[in-house]
C-alpha cells in the first residue's frame, strides 16, 4: 500500500497478509490491554487464541485488517473491516486503535478512507460502524466520514459495564 492515498505525514497503512499474523496479534492485544472499555472483545479472550486463529483472520477473503505504520516500520495502529452477515450486502468497520502518542493528527481519516475503499472495491453497498456511547472520539470520526446514526442497543461490554452501543451507516 505504500505510495497510495493511504499515507500521511510519515504514516502509512498496510493491509496485513497471512504471514503478518504476529504483527496483527501484537498490536491487537496491545489495543485490548490499553483500551479495554472500547472494544467488543477482551484481552483475556484474544490472548488465548491459537497462532492458527490469527493466521485464519488474515486469510479470510471477506475481511481485511490494516496496520498503521511509521516509515521506520513500527506499527502504531490497527483497523479492520469485514462482511456483516446479518445486514445484506454490508460490511462492518471494527477494531480501530491508534497508540496514544500518535492521536490527534487526523489519522483516523486514513482508517475510514482505506476501509471504505476496500468495501467499494469488494462490491459492498453499505458500511456499518458502532461504538460505546462514551467513545466521543469514535463518534466524531465516523460523523466526519459521513456516517448517519441509525439506532442504539443496550449491552454489557467486556469490561462488565452496561451502556449503549450506538450504530451508524454509510451507503456506498
Amino acid at each position: 500500500m505504500r505510495g497510495t492515498d493511504f499515507e500521511r505525514d510519515g504514516y502509512f497503512l498496510y493491509q496485513f497478509e497471512k504471514q503478518d499474523w504476529m504483527s496483527l496479534k501484537s498490536i491487537r492485544l496491545e489495543a485490548l490491554r490499553e483500551e479495554p472499555g472500547v472494544f467488543g472483545s477482551s484481552f483475556s479472550k484474544e490472548a488465548l487464541l491459537s497462532d492458527s486463529s490469527w493466521q485464519e483472520r488474515l486469510a479470510a477473503k471477506d475481511r481485511a485488517h490494516f496496520g498503521l505504520f511509521l516509515d521506520n516500520g513500527e506499527c502504531v495502529g490497527i483497523t479492520g473491516i469485514g462482511k456483516q452477515t446479518s445486514a445484506g450486502n454490508s460490511v462492518v468497520l471494527v477494531a480501530s486503535y491508534i497508540k496514544k502518542e500518535h492521536r490527534g493528527r487526523g489519522l483516523s481519516k486514513l482508517f475510514y478512507d482505506v476501509r471504505i475503499d476496500w468495501a467499494k472495491q469488494n462490491g459492498y453497498d453499505k458500511a456499518i460502524v458502532s461504538h460505546r456511547d462514551t467513545n466521543l472520539m469514535s463518534k466524531a470520526a465516523n460523523q466526519k466520514a459521513g456516517f448517519s446514526f441509525t439506532h442504539s442497543e443496550e449491552r454489557v461490554w467486556p469490561d462488565g459495564i452496561r451502556s449503549n452501543e450506538l450504530f451508524y451507516a454509510l451507503f456506498l
